[in-house]
């Protein structure tokens, strides 16, 4: 989720478009992202507070990619 949103893929919808990007799988060693269903799923079994927490690193790091 976090690289998703880092390249600019704000919705589940765009998630899987990763899976499909050469430059991201050469980037990230040729390792697969999760599709958005398991995502989905991950989610569904998380805690309010990882959200939080997960919501809090995601603006982290957009704020510093929008900083550069």
């Amino acid at each position: 989720m976090i690289d998703s949103n880092l390249v600019g893929k704000h919705s589940f919808l765009h998630y899987n478009d990763l899976i499909n990007d050469p430059g991201f799988a050469r980037i990230k060693d040729n390792n697969i992202p999760p599709d958005e269903s398991t995502i989905r799923k991950v989610l569904d079994k998380a805690e309010v507070q990882n959200i939080t927490e997960l919501k809090e690193v995601m603006n982290s790091l957009l704020a510093k990619n929008n900083s550069i």
